[in-house]
């Protein structure tokens, strides 16, 4: 695997005739990208559902500081609340809910609250160009190269891990605007206790269909599982009944118009839900015919479940395995 850093050196392309002025050179190109993340930092990752807040999450307890997961689609009231109860310093928004952001840090200072140092967009966080399937990582000289040392969060990515200190994250529940801290070891015990061969865990190479929102323990739970048992994760943006069933029998029977030019047959094996998707299923009309054999295991958490709507979309769906997962929000 091969490191990369700002000061990484291609030594058979480097245009500087001398290692001091490669230095100099680099210094006065990344000099004043300070860093704006400290270990005494408090991060609000504001988002929907989507794989950037975990990279961010990642990078955070990297560093060494709090992270708390907002949901984007919140009123700017309600994320206002949030970040003014975790105390956050800093704010790391998708693109989409930059406004909201910025009415939040507007907030604060008409409050007195001028705690909110930075407002960043995740996309300048995780790297400097955009993010895209297109996109090619080859460097061919050091004036090409694009390390995560340029992104504002990562200058002061040390690790934390010999210190002893445990890195943790907060979520907001959905019922309270209180947010729930949780530790990464207790994450790491519940996801080894999914695991288990008792409950079927997501293997290698199966698809994992996350319809969740990352601000909430369940979708962030769900999808470090799945990255640790080396599933393939599919997420969606924002969540409706007809988004979700549209996604379940896109994916499985493979009817999308561009899937199916390009002869790509996707089939979602596993998928964690909440009771109110269950209520959806159970109730959409459309999935009493549609082909959804692929889909093995569904579980559900984050509220109890009617067992009359359960019973009904099990049997629609002809899932094998539907099962709720108690407590499986709050950690200990």
């Amino acid at each position: 695997m091969e490191i990369q850093n700002a000061f990484q050196i291609q030594w058979d392309k480097t245009p500087y005739p001398s290692f001091t002025e490669y230095f100099f050179g680099k210094i006065s190109t990344h000099g004043s990208n300070l860093a704006i993340v400290t270990t005494n930092s408090r991060v609000a990752v504001i988002t929907g559902t989507t794989g950037q807040a975990i990279f961010v999450h990642l990078a955070c307890a990297i560093i060494g500081c709090t992270a708390v997961a907002v949901n984007g689609w919140s009123s700017v009231d309600e994320i206002w609340q949030i970040v003014d109860l975790s105390e956050s310093t800093h704010l790391i928004v998708e693109a989409a809910f930059l406004q909201k952001a910025d009415d939040v840090r507007r907030k604060a200072s008409m409050r007195g609250g001028g705690r909110i140092k930075h407002v960043r967009i995740i996309d300048d966080v995780l790297t400097t160009d955009a993010i895209s399937n297109e996109t090619k990582r080859r460097i061919t000289s050091p004036d090409d190269v694009q390390p995560d040392a340029l992104s504002p969060i990562s200058d002061a990515s040390e690790s934390k891990v010999e210190n002893g200190t445990e890195d943790s994250c907060e979520s907001p529940p959905d019922s309270t605007t209180t947010a729930a801290e949780f530790a990464h070891r207790s994450l790491i015990i519940n996801i080894q206790q999914m695991s288990l061969p008792l409950y079927g865990p997501v293997q290698p190479r199966e698809r994992f269909l996350l319809p969740l929102s990352l601000s909430h323990i369940f979708g962030a739970m769900s999808a470090y599982y799945a990255l640790v048992n080396g599933a393939t994760i599919y997420m969606m943006a924002k969540v409706t009944s007809k988004t979700l069933v549209d996604n379940i029998l896109t994916y499985n029977v493979g009817l999308h118009e561009q899937i199916f030019q390009q002869h790509l047959y996707i089939e979602v094996n596993v998928s964690h839900m909440t009771p109110t998707m269950i209520m959806w299923l159970a109730m959409d009309s459309t999935v009493d015919h549609a082909n959804t054999n692929s889909l093995r295991s569904v579980i559900v958490s984050g509220a109890p479940i009617d067992a009359n709507l359960a019973n009904q979309a099990k049997r629609k769906m002809n899932l094998k395995d539907l099962r709720q997962s108690m407590s499986i929000d709050h950690f200990h």
